[in-house]
């Protein structure tokens, strides 16, 4: 097989070439406009082979030469060797860049490098100068296939990912941000939020009081058999311990009902503080929450720092709380239920990591017949039952910590038809009643 001889013309580090076809012919569009090769030169990579980018230009060959003094002014300013990395290296590039910066938080991080390792393994392996929209695009539908994204979360992976192209581009190693010109995955507004019913609520409710009476029962036991094993066997030495068995559970089922009472979220009842519980006014104070990396860490917006009043009954538990948790902390060395010491507790008197608890919720909401509800589905029950019952929707959004109402209408609008029939009929005793009929 022959060599066929192409017109080549050379600017600076690029150059265009006719785009030939199988016949030897120079290849045309639908439109007739002669094809055109243009390549950008890059120099050699560390094994010694030549690093280019190419782009077909239809059009004529004055098209084509502009095309080529524009790649290769594109290409001018880029870091050559830079651009010769992978995604997963970037990926690595901007983690520490972040944390550097300390522009994210460590559970954010820790996340998002989740997400994009994912990414990483469905990427093409190609440098950062070859990839192209079609590349990030495959790789972010198969990730989505075999991880079995949301559409909630899908959006947060394309949009981390776009964010780790921009950075690229910003440090001048890449020309242009493959995700510009692609499409969000679209989020449904109107997801439907599972909220328990008046009767699902008050059994639960039931339920969990029952299971503190209940733990708080058997922690009892388990320490008066200690303490008389303690005696007959250590009648002259004090008994050391590490951990109180027992209390983490009674702290998981305050955690609930303390949720359940308030509308707080999860990671708002874990780092709820004793100093922040005012038994005798009967409320409490949400100034921090604890994310699923352990730290404390104050609300997102200036709303989620708020007082919240709870009613009598949750009011005794928690007196009854602090008080039995003191107790039991005592022969620890340090004593629980006071100051910054933590309201959910474990045994050592120390917090409750979020994984541990969410573990323990799985297998408790299995035992009292509520085997699917999500704990901060208790979120979406506060707000439902409260705007469905009557309530305004600035008391309802002061409640969550929202930080406008227009947040909490667009949430939980469907939980007030009732409100809407009332207002109807309000509207036609304003008129005066049913109009006479001839």
């Amino acid at each position: 097989m022959g060599t066929r001889r192409k017109a080549r013309e050379t600017y600076g580090n690029g150059s265009v070439t006719k785009q030939l076809g199988a016949d030897g012919r120079q290849r045309k569009d639908r439109r007739g406009r002669l094809g055109w090769r243009v390549c950008v030169h890059l120099g050699t990579d560390a094994g010694g082979r030549r690093r280019k980018v190419q782009r077909v230009v239809y059009g004529t060959l004055e098209d084509a030469r502009a095309a080529a003094k524009r790649l290769s002014d594109e290409y001018e300013h880029i870091d050559r060797d830079a651009s010769e990395m992978g995604f997963a290296e970037l990926c690595e590039a901007w983690e520490t860049a972040m944390r550097n910066a300390n522009a994210c938080s460590d559970e954010h991080l820790r996340c998002s490098a989740t997400r994009l390792s994912n990414v990483a393994a469905s990427m093409p392996d190609k440098p950062l100068a070859e990839l192209r929209r079609v590349d990030v695009e495959e790789a972010l539908a198969k990730v989505r296939k075999q991880r079995g994204y949301s559409q909630s979360t899908a959006r947060k992976v394309f949009a981390i990912t776009k964010r780790v192209f921009k950075f690229a581009v910003d440090s001048n190693w890449m020309v242009r941000n493959p995700c510009d010109k692609m499409t969000a995955p679209r989020v449904v507004s109107n997801v439907e939020r599972r909220s328990l019913g008046m009767e699902e609520c008050s059994r639960l409710r039931e339920a969990v009081d029952a299971g503190i009476r209940e733990a708080a029962e058997s922690l009892k036991e388990k320490e008066s058999r200690l303490s008389e094993w303690s005696a007959a066997r250590a009648k002259d030495k004090v008994h050391e311990r590490g951990e109180v068995r027992g209390v983490t559970d009674i702290s998981c089922l305050v955690a609930v009902r303390l949720i359940m009472a308030t509308g707080m979220r999860r990671g708002e009842a874990l780092g709820l503080e004793w100093e922040c519980v005012e038994l005798d006014g009967g409320f409490v104070t949400v100034k921090q929450t604890r994310n699923n990396a352990g730290t404390l860490k104050q609300p997102k917006t200036s709303a989620g720092v708020r007082t919240l009043c709870i009613d009598d009954a949750t009011c005794d538990v928690l007196r009854w709380w602090k008080d039995a948790q003191a107790d039991a902390l005592a022969p620890l060395a340090e004593r629980g239920a006071s100051g910054h010491s933590p309201v959910v507790c474990n045994g050592t008197g120390g917090w409750v990591d979020a994984g541990n608890f969410d573990r323990w919720w799985r297998a408790y909401r299995e035992g009292i017949g509520f085997g699917d509800l999500l704990i901060h589905e208790l979120r979406h029950t506060q707000a439902t039952l409260l705007l469905g019952s009557g309530a305004d929707i600035k008391t309802v959004q002061t409640r969550l910590g929202h930080a406008s109402a227009a947040l909490t209408l667009d949430q939980y609008a469907h939980a007030m038809p009732a409100n809407d029939k009332a207002a109807a009929e309000l509207m036609g005793a304003i008129f005066g009643g049913s109009p006479k009929v001839a």
